[in-house]
């Protein structure tokens, strides 16, 4: 079989979410992938918080002649999930069953998203004003240090791109600073504008709080101006990074049998 033979499948991987807003973007991603990967069939699974599960998704590859699975992560780091989760709930999808599946990497720190990233940055402030910018770069947080450890080489990748910002990393759980004591300190600061940049793939209650706190925090400090990003979203340049990691599992590395 070749890569572009309908029985090759891909199974695109989110984590989940009640908010609608981030399930209907998971769902814009599906569709501008399978127009990119087209006839191949491709499905979405949500690990959690949302529908169709992962088991549910590999069924639907099934009943459309799927004979190999591409496994795409749509996750910008890998951590327990990447790691644990996903190859367990795969490995129970297709157990009893011969089709082999293959497993992309996450979008980590792909040139692609590291260009979107700073496209989002542009977007609330730019030129001269960059100059006088303190970005807080948020990440969701892990207690794997690996993934850390790749999110600040993230940043470091950022601040090359953006040397006239200072970029400070924060975290909204389970690692250090956390997001609160970088808004803290951030009222310290010499900036004279504070740009909030999550780094979080779609909508959800993560970018919802986000909202809230730089609200408050504008109302509380106005010696400043505090501004959020955007999320990085089902952009056009993170579907072409997702195409390149599925284009490297299935041409760099050999079939792995769950």
């Amino acid at each position: 079989m070749s890569p572009n033979d309908p029985q090759f499948g891909v199974l695109l991987v989110v984590h989940g979410t009640r908010d609608r807003r981030g399930v209907a973007e998971a769902e814009r991603a599906l569709t501008m992938i399978g127009e990119r990967v087209a006839p191949r069939p491709v499905e979405l699974g949500f690990i959690e918080l949302a529908e169709p599960d992962i088991g549910s998704a590999v069924e639907r590859l099934v009943q459309r002649g799927v004979r190999r699975l591409t496994v795409a992560p749509l996750m910008l780091l890998a951590a327990d999930h990447v790691k644990q989760d996903i190859p367990r709930m795969i490995g129970a999808a297709l157990s009893g069953s011969d089709i082999e599946a293959v497993y992309a990497q996450p979008l980590d720190t792909h040139p692609l998203v590291l260009e979107t990233s700073a496209r989002r940055l542009a977007e609330q402030v730019g030129g001269s004003e960059l100059a006088d910018a303190l970005v807080l770069l948020v990440g969701r947080g892990s207690g794997d240090p690996e993934a850390i450890a790749r999110f600040e080489e993230f940043a470091r990748l950022r601040r090359l791109s953006t040397p006239a910002a200072e970029i400070r990393t924060c975290y909204l759980a389970a690692a250090h600073p956390r997001f609160e004591q970088a808004v803290e300190e951030a009222g310290l600061a010499r900036q004279h504008r504070v740009v909030v940049q999550p780094h979080l793939l779609f909508q959800g209650r993560l970018m919802q709080q986000l909202e809230v706190d730089v609200a408050a925090a504008q109302s509380r400090d106005r010696s400043r101006k505090w501004l959020l990003c955007r999320h990085l979203g089902p952009d056009e340049l993170i579907v072409d990074a997702v195409l390149a990691r599925l284009a490297v599992a299935e041409t760099s590395h050999g079939p792995c049998r769950t």
